[in-house]
């Protein structure tokens, strides 16, 4: 589960219609109805009860939308959290080091006592 499918099924739950949040979020209706399906997995529980029109939040569904709206400001939070280069601080950063080019292990010599079956002496002209 990801905030994108929390943030469908937030507006999913405030238009009531599959229809009018895939439309909203420009999403088609199958991806809404999985973002749903994919957020009822992770509680456990079902969360919305479907009608052919509208649906609409069970109990589980109205607690998880609270959860859903606090998690999703907080992740908004983290987002806005300032960088350590906008304090006037330095990072720490991995310079670019010069790297060697790698090198190829060197051929192995050719096995010639294949060529002459084993025996000593020149191989085959």
């Amino acid at each position: 589960m990801s905030t994108v499918m929390l943030y469908t099924f937030m507006i999913a739950a405030s238009t009531g219609s599959i229809a009018e949040t895939a439309k909203r979020l420009r999403y088609s209706k199958s991806t809404v109805l999985y973002h749903i399906r994919e957020v009822e997995k992770a509680c456990g529980s079902e969360l919305v009860e479907r009608d052919v029109r509208k649906f609409t939040l069970t109990r589980s569904g109205q607690k998880a939308l609270e959860i859903s709206e606090q998690l999703l400001q907080k992740a908004d939070e983290l987002k806005s959290l300032p960088t350590a280069d906008s304090r006037g601080t330095s990072t720490t950063r991995l310079r670019d080091a010069k790297r060697r080019p790698v090198e190829e292990p060197p051929a192995a010599p050719p096995d010639r006592s294949r060529l002459n079956d084993g025996e000593p002496g020149p191989g085959p002209v």
